[in-house]
């Protein structure tokens, strides 16, 4: 009935100000990984990183030279392959003031360790922890020759985008394809993936850089966007095929002058695995940890370890 309809319309702006406060109210809360039993950032975690500083701390390891010296030596102490290089181009990470088609983010990883690094800015590593999942820090090859000396610095800016926005309920690594313009700002209008092994190949790779050949197939790598009005102009076939970044930017300056196919892809696979077994991990040491206060709540004797958590 029709003073029904009007006395609803009337509450409307209050409605919309509950689901508002709502939706802010949500964004500040607390990530289940932050309660117990997890306790994500109020807990030491015991990693390669965490080896790594104590051996510089010690003076059993010095890192002497360059940015780029020092980025090679980090990766060598962590047996993470120069080879892995891959090439990211898009203002999508911690660094994006930095970062640009001719100035790009070059990213490593092995099986347990990611590194990525802009020349002349910071070095962020993730680290798998073997308790808490990926641990981010952030590392300065040029404090690394001060006197100050070297220290890895352990991020929680970095949870920003890592800690639940686009991989819920844990802490996550991951690779986004987006359209990029060309400065590097992302078009995030016309859609953002994050990739895994089910993404299709022709929707990967917009905002970074690929080199290898793969026939016919196109991908979004290589290539900037542009808008006309609402329409997205874009030509995937002109990043197709690419076997050299040398008309892109001067590789000079980075490790290796490729971001290879086999590495992106390689790096897509892994990075959904590792997600999937952090969520497995937490399920576990929540359900142990449940199974323990119900053995308190009935008084019976704890046959669940803390060891085994």
């Amino acid at each position: 009935p029709l003073p029904r309809i009007l006395r609803l319309l009337n509450r409307a702006p209050l409605l919309l100000a509950l689901l508002a406060s709502g939706g802010a109210l949500r964004g500040q809360m607390t990530e289940d990984f932050e309660k117990a039993p997890i306790r994500y950032s109020a807990t030491p975690p015991h990693d390669r990183v965490t080896q790594l500083q104590a051996k510089i701390t010690s003076g059993a390891l010095k890192l002497e030279g360059s940015a780029k010296s020092v980025v090679r030596a980090l990766l060598r102490e962590l047996d993470v392959p120069v080879a892995s290089q891959i090439v990211v181009f898009s203002k999508t990470s911690l660094q994006r003031s930095r970062i640009s088609p001719d100035h790009p983010r070059a990213l490593f990883f092995s099986d347990t360790c990611y590194v990525g690094w802009v020349p002349g800015g910071l070095a962020e590593l993730t680290v798998i922890d073997p308790q808490l999942g990926p641990i981010f820090y952030a590392f300065s090859p040029r404090r690394a020759v001060s006197a100050e000396g070297p220290s890895f610095e352990r991020d929680a800016d970095c949870l920003r985008c890592h800690g639940g926005a686009f991989v819920r309920e844990i802490p996550a690594v991951f690779v986004r394809s987006v359209f990029t313009g060309r400065d590097g700002e992302p078009l995030l209008r016309h859609g953002s993936l994050v990739v895994d092994y089910r993404t299709p190949f022709d929707q990967r790779w917009g905002g970074w850089y690929v080199t290898g050949r793969h026939g016919t197939a196109v991908h979004r790598g290589n290539s900037t966007a542009e808008e006309n009005g609402d329409t997205l102009v874009f030509d995937p076939q002109a990043g197709a095929n690419v076997t050299s970044l040398d008309r892109y930017f001067d590789t000079s300056a980075y490790l290796a002058p490729t971001s290879d196919i086999v590495a992106l892809l390689v790096y897509e696979h892994q990075t959904a695995v590792q997600n999937a077994l952090t969520h497995a991990a937490f399920a576990a040491r929540r359900m142990l940890d449940y199974q323990r206060g119900l053995q308190r709540a009935f008084k019976e004797p704890e046959k669940i370890g803390r060891a085994h958590v």
